[in-house]
């Protein structure tokens, strides 16, 4: 088996992309590393994880490659290709095979990226015995990465707000916390901002230990040095004027940072009118792979294309589409903040096949008068958004409970698929959210969330693109949480959609994205295996109602599971994924959580 490295670079290195194949049994496969990864290949005893790793672009995935030759012609096509996209200067490729140390890293440290890509050579090879050999070799590279993480999980410690898992992270910001704290120092002393030029030099947008530092040097320069940085609409510091207008929905524009802005994740320009949007809020085009900010009259594919798509659920319907307007909540009850409340829930997958099949299929599983089906911009080709009308946890686990998932449905292995879920906000008193806000953040209970979402920021850095976490400083105490919440909706508990009078009365700044009166949780990696997917559906709505019981010191997952213990059996997916007892003399099975085969991956260092 050997691994090779494809790298892709502009003319001044403004821009890169590396690309791992592997060539195993005649067969080739390979994986983008995203740009958090890069520091991490060849560091003994930097892991990664499923953050660190995206699906081959599509002009890349769509063509088969069988032999050396192949990758260098497909290789070298991609560079022209984004020669013309980006037009800033000539991409030029670099094509390696992987020896030493790198080689080394890949089949110990970096060994899920190397059972990840030879799995997707498993499933392409024509004989069974084939298969077989390669799932054996793919099974010692899971136990031999196992041992080889199970060594290390004694190692753990907390500094400045982080839990740390390995020597090398912890030393670094160490240093990094040091030399920041002197020049800060200086500053203050001679009254000059000497911190800002060699803070951004390395600045990571998605550490919070970076953004922690800036936020502390702009609290310490208040009033006696002018600082240089600004902290923009996405949570980002940059220097002054670097920011851009970005439009984020209808008539209404925030100042992004200059690396969200480059970041196609996060902004794109349009190719219709030229401007700069978030790319949720944008439209995606097939047929020349490029943004628009107004729909394209083609998007919806097939023969159909006459068909108004912003008011026929019988179609893909647009990002902007409201689930409200064509289908209504279950009035059988009135959400209050003692009782039954309402939830909707929006699920991301990709399906293989036409999107206007998918669009049959699930509506007619599901319920026309339960879902609607929308494009969103930040999925690949082939995405679709399940979205729930509001109803009551029983139906939405009943509805979901008997849905027949079809094989051409993805969503786990994506990288860019996740599960949103709006609760009423009348569900909350301000106690409640800000205990619910400080439950979903606290870092001591991220493995535990982890474990069941399937990603979370403080461990997952690629989550913070979608799901940010709160600082540590902010979720004190309950009444801090509210005061201190984010007014950016990527964050785990979104509270940009109330309306002016309930955040008000929720005590959260107001923002006016939306007006539908809801707190979104968007921590959850969308899941298609049924265990994970009810069970995390139960757990939202659990988690509500144990905010509105537990005392502060109780907020952390071992006081959640001893509090489900006592509720007689009312989350039973939940219990069931837990493997606790769930009735009175009921004995304790596996949890489902141990059997999923949907894995988390070992958390990076």
């Amino acid at each position: 088996m050997k691994i090779y490295m494809v790298s892709i670079n502009n003319v001044d290195n403004s821009r890169s992309f590396k690309y791992v194949y592997i060539n195993a049994l005649n067969r080739f496969a390979g994986m983008r590393i995203t740009n958090s990864c890069y520091g991490k290949l060849g560091v003994d005893r930097a892991r990664v994880s499923y953050d660190d790793w995206d699906p081959l672009p599509r002009q890349l995935r769509e063509i088969t490659v069988n032999n050396l030759l192949d990758l260098h012609t497909i290789a070298n096509e991609y560079a022209q290709h984004l020669t013309n996209y980006f037009c800033e200067g000539t991409f030029a490729y670099t094509l390696e095979e992987v020896t030493g140390d790198l080689r080394h890293w890949f089949n110990t440290w970096g060994l899920p990226f190397t059972f990840r890509i030879c799995s997707s050579i498993s499933d392409s090879l024509d004989t069974m015995r084939k298969r077989n050999k390669l799932r054996v070799i793919v099974r010692d590279m899971e136990d031999r990465h196992n041992k080889l993480c199970d060594g290390r999980t004694n190692w753990r410690i907390n500094y400045r707000g982080s839990t740390y898992h390995s020597e090398y992270g912890f030393k670094s910001d160490k240093v990094l916390c040091a030399d920041m704290g002197r020049l800060i120092a200086e500053s203050i002393r001679d009254g000059v901002d000497s911190f800002s030029q060699p803070f951004m030099e390395d600045y990571d947008t998605a550490s919070n230990l970076h953004n922690r530092i800036a936020q502390a040097a702009n609290d310490a320069f208040a009033g006696k040095v002018e600082f240089d940085l600004t902290k923009y609409y996405c949570d980002h510091w940059d220097f002054h004027n670097n920011g851009s207008e970005v439009r984020i929905s209808r008539g209404r524009y925030r100042t992004y940072c200059d690396c969200c802005v480059q970041d196609n994740d996060v902004v794109v320009e349009t190719y219709d009118t030229g401007i700069l949007m978030e790319r949720e809020a944008a439209y995606f085009c097939d047929n020349n792979d490029e943004w628009y900010e107004h729909e394209p009259e083609d998007q919806y594919d097939d023969d159909e294309n006459d068909e108004d798509s912003e008011s026929d659920a019988s179609r893909l319907m647009s990002y902007s589409a409201n689930v409200l307007d064509v289908l209504s909540k279950d009035e059988s009850f009135v959400t209050s903040p003692f009782g039954e409340f309402h939830m909707g829930i929006e699920l991301e997958l990709v399906t293989n096949g036409f999107v206007s099949e998918a669009v049959d299929d699930l509506r007619s599983q599901l319920g026309e008068d339960y879902i609607i089906c929308k494009s969103d911009g930040s999925l690949p080709s082939g995405g679709v958004e399940i979205v729930t009308s509001p109803r009551g946890l029983a139906e939405h686990i009943k509805r979901f409970s008997d849905w027949n998932i079809h094989s051409n449905y993805l969503a786990w292995n994506t990288g860019k698929c996740g599960m949103h879920i709006h609760l009423d906000s009348r569900a909350f008193t301000r106690l409640t959210l800000g205990k619910f806000i400080v439950f979903i953040n606290d870092a001591k209970n991220g493995e535990f969330i982890r474990k069941i979402a399937g990603r979370h920021p403080h461990i997952d850095t690629q989550a913070q693109t979608y799901c940010a976490a709160e600082g540590q400083e902010v979720i004190e105490n309950p009444s801090k949480a509210l005061k201190g919440k984010s007014g950016n909706r990527y964050y785990m508990v979104n509270t940009t959609c109330l309306r002016r009078p309930e955040a008000d009365r929720l005590g959260v700044r107001y923002v006016g994205e939306r007006n539908f009166n809801t707190i979104e949780l968007r921590v959850f990696r969308a899941t298609l295996k049924k265990e994970r997917l009810l069970a995390q559906i139960e757990f939202t709505h659990a988690v509500v109602m144990f905010c509105r019981v537990a005392s502060m010191r109780d907020l952390d997952g071992v006081s959640f599971i001893k509090w489900l213990k006592t509720i007689d059996n009312r989350y039973p997916h939940l219990s069931d994924w837990y493997g606790i007892r769930r009735r009175v003399g009921a004995k304790n099975a596996a949890p489902t959580e141990s059997l999923c085969v949907d894995v988390v991956a070992a958390p990076s260092a």
